[in-house]
C-alpha cells in the first residue's frame, strides 16, 4: 500500500505530529522521544460532534433515540503551534465553515485529547485551495492555489480574527508553484518549482538585521600634530655629541640633561617612526 508522510516537530523536540496518506484516507498521528527512542505513532484523538436530526426525518418520526456523529475528515500537512496547544493543517472536509476546496483548520488542545476542528478564518480561505499553514508570531503564512499554481500569502493577526492576506512579493513567488514556507531564525525558507527543470527545490531568504544607528561615545583624544611641526621639532633640536669616559662605558654626567631632552623629543614623533643610534 502507497503512503505518504508529513512530519512536523514540535519546538520541545520531543513529539513529531504526521500524516500517513494512503487512497482511502490522511490520517493524523502523534510520536514521542522516551528512553533514546520514538514511541510507536498512535493515531491523535480528535473530537467528533452530534449531528441534529432534521424533522421529517424517518429515525425521528419513528420516535427512536439515535445519536449521530459528524467525524472528521483528512488531514494534511499540520502544523503546531509553539506552545503546543493548536495544531494547524489543510482539508477539503465538506464540514460547517468550509468554503470549498482545501481550507485551512485548527484543533485545540483539551486534555489528553483535541477539541473538533474549527475553520480558521473566511478572510483566509475561499473558494480556491488553502494549504500549507505555519504561524510566527502574529503572522500567518500560507499558500493559495489559483490558476493551476500555488501562491503564498501572509495575514496578520487581529483582536479574534485573521486579517485578508496579502500576496507576497515576487521574491517568494516565482514562476510555477510556492508553498510550503516556515521561518527559521527570522529567515523564510519555502519550496518553489520556479527553475529549468521545474523540480521541487528549497529556497531561502536571508535578511541582516539592520545595525543600531547609535555610535557609543568615544573619549576625545588629542589630535597628531601635523607633520610640518614634527618636522619642525626636529629640525630645531639642538644636538649634542654625548661622550664616555676614556676606556669605560660609564656616561658622563654633563649630558645626561641633553640625553633627558632627546627622550622627549622622540616621544614627540610618530610611533611608526625609526630611529638609527650609531657610536665608535
Amino acid at each position: 500500500m502507497k503512503t505518504r508522510f508529513i512530519i512536523y516537530t514540535h519546538l520541545s523536540g520531543k513529539t513529531i505530529y504526521f500524516t500517513k496518506s494512503t487512497k482511502k484516507a490522511s490520517v493524523l498521528y502523534e510520536s514521542s522521544y522516551k528512553d533514546k527512542q520514538w514511541t510507536k505513532p498512535k493515531k491523535v484523538v480528535i473530537a467528533t460532534r452530534d449531528i441534529p436530526r432534521a424533522y421529517g426525518d424517518f429515525v425521528a418520526d419513528a420516535g427512536w433515540r439515535f445519536k449521530a456523529t459528524e467525524k472528521v475528515g483528512d488531514i494534511y500537512n499540520p502544523f503546531v503551534s509553539k506552545d503546543g496547544k493548536t495544531i494547524y493543517f489543510s482539508s477539503d472536509m465538506a464540514n460547517e465553515g468550509t468554503r470549498g476546496g482545501r481550507d485551512i483548520w485548527c484543533i485545540e488542545k483539551s486534555g489528553k485529547s483535541w477539541n473538533y476542528p474549527t475553520n480558521i478564518s473566511q478572510n483566509i480561505n475561499s473558494l480556491a485551495d488553502e494549504d500549507y499553514a505555519f504561524v510566527d508570531g502574529d503572522k500567518l503564512y500560507f499558500s493559495r492555489k489559483e490558476n493551476g499554481s500555488n501562491k503564498l500569502y501572509v495575514a496578520k493577526k487581529e483582536t479574534d480574527n485573521w486579517s485578508n492576506p496579502e500576496l507576497l512579493d515576487e521574491r517568494y513567488n516565482g514562476d510555477g508553484d510556492n508553498f510550503n514556507l516556515i521561518v527559521k531564525n527570522d529567515n523564510p525558507l519555502f519550496v518553489s518549482t520556479r527553475t529549468p527543470k521545474n523540480s521541487w527545490d528549497i529556497f531561502y531568504l536571508h535578511y541582516e538585521k539592520p545595525k543600531d544607528e547609535q555610535i557609543d561615545t568615544v573619549p576625545e583624544s588629542l589630535p597628531e600634530p601635523p607633520m610640518e611641526e614634527q618636522i619642525k621639532k626636529q629640525r630645531e633640536y639642538r644636538y649634542v655629541m654625548f661622550q664616555f669616559d676614556y676606556d669605560k662605558r660609564d656616561f658622563k654626567e654633563e649630558y645626561r640633561q641633553d640625553l633627558n631632552d632627546l627622550l622627549e623629543t622622540m616621544k614627540d614623533f610618530p610611533e611608526t617612526t625609526r630611529f638609527m643610534i650609531t657610536g665608535h
